[in-house]
């Protein structure tokens, strides 16, 4: 499954509708919680902090299942941040900086390309 749209935050509601009816598809629906919630949170700072809002910029959303892995890409076309130094998890207080902690908790693994653009999240399918 793969998706481009507007950075425009009714889209990221449309993409995630579109990734449960994938998921449910796949045979995953016990697992469409934790993966909804940390899709939304990508796609969302996607939308909101690195193409800042802007409706001319794209967000790509991929989503690739093995037989034991599945795998979901989330680039947008801003400059991106520095991962590097957000690898320390704030404490749950924290108003803003919890998608990183989302993600530690979520996901078997997270990968951010050099940029910071790009986040590429692995889920075990069992």
């Amino acid at each position: 499954m793969e998706r481009r749209f507007q950075s425009r935050l009714q889209e990221v509601d449309a993409a995630c509708l579109e990734l449960r009816v994938f998921l449910q598809a796949q045979g995953l629906a016990a697992r469409l919680f934790p993966i909804e919630l940390t899709v939304r949170e990508c796609l969302n700072n996607a939308v909101i902090h690195g193409n800042q809002h802007d409706p001319s910029r794209r967000v790509l959303f991929c989503v690739r299942v093995g037989p034991r892995w599945l795998r979901i890409t989330v680039a947008d076309e801003g400059p991106g941040f520095a991962w590097r130094r957000r690898a320390c998890i704030p404490g749950s207080e924290a108003s803003h900086g919890r998608g990183i902690s989302i993600l530690a908790l979520h996901t078997r693994k997270v990968s951010y390309n050099q940029r910071g653009n790009s986040v590429t999240l692995w889920f075990e399918r069992g």
